[in-house]
């Protein structure tokens, strides 16, 4: 009996962005025009006013909604698709993706019924992984349990945990915390997509990012956004080598320090 296939049209691929950012939407289609030609999802981009010109690409202006997850929640509730994919604009494919790869990660959430299931294990599984499908739980008291690294995510649950006014980074810490009443959030072992890191911290380019991608030839404008200088970069660093560091104290001990950790701005973690 022939494998039955999943109905593509129950999933969009939505592109978060807002106007600001609007000089990263040409690196980021082209690249993924150039990698993943034959991704089956209709593609979503999400801005504020700005209408995008960019082939086979619906864009959705949200309006005048400030805040990141106001906008993100007015489109997946325009679109009404059971599923989402949601990725950001800054994530830039480096290599062909494997759409069978990406169709059986998308079949395996509907099949099973799974609330989220994130394509990149940022962070991964923290429980018993499906090893035939590289597929494993995040635990509800998981830190970061809700990132926004790209996922499909069922719709009804991504809604419910969007609260008006939190930008990006709120929704991870504080929806993490909101997410414990649901169970069935699981990420891959092995990453399905291909981009490695985010390119913007802040607004500004990484430096190597800024270098690799402007010798592309894929429309990278590095007269529209400043590249981080090397004290940014140093203080980021510090931040992305001492955070898993720091997720290692307890509790206590982290809520002594974190006052003074958010005051200098060199640790994200809570």
């Amino acid at each position: 009996m022939e494998e039955r296939k999943p109905d593509i049209n129950d999933c969009a691929l939505i592109v978060s962005s807002c106007d600001a950012y609007e000089d990263l939407w040409a690196p980021f289609f082209n690249l993924k025009n150039k990698y993943w030609p034959d991704c089956p999802f209709r593609t979503v981009l999400i801005s504020e006013l700005t209408e995008s010109k960019i082939p086979g690409v619906m864009s959705m202006p949200a309006g005048n909604d400030p805040d990141w997850s106001s906008r993100l929640k007015k489109t997946v509730n325009k679109l009404q698709t059971p599923y989402v994919l949601l990725t950001l604009e800054d994530f830039f494919l480096q290599a062909p993706v494997n759409t069978k790869r990406v169709i059986a990660a998308y079949k395996h959430i509907k099949d099973n019924d799974l609330n989220m299931l994130r394509l990149i294990p940022r962070p991964g599984p923290d429980l018993l992984t499906d090893k035939l499908n590289g597929i494993g739980e995040i635990s509800i008291n998981a830190e970061f349990r809700i990132s926004t690294q790209t996922a499909f995510w069922k719709s009804t649950v991504l809604k419910d945990l969007l609260v008006a006014t939190e930008s990006i980074w709120e929704f991870e810490l504080n929806g993490t915390k909101r997410s414990k009443k649901y169970d069935k959030f699981y990420a891959v072992r092995d990453p399905v997509l291909t981009y490695k890191h985010h390119v913007v911290e802040r607004g500004k380019w990484f430096p190597w990012s800024a270098r690799k991608f402007s010798k592309m030839g894929i429309g990278v404008d590095l007269k529209s956004r400043e590249v981080m200088n090397s004290f940014e970069t140093l203080k980021w660093s510090f931040n992305k080598l001492f955070t898993p560091f720091g997720l290692l104290l307890p509790k206590k001990l982290r809520k002594i320090i974190k006052p003074f950790l958010i005051k200098l701005k060199i640790l994200s973690y809570q």
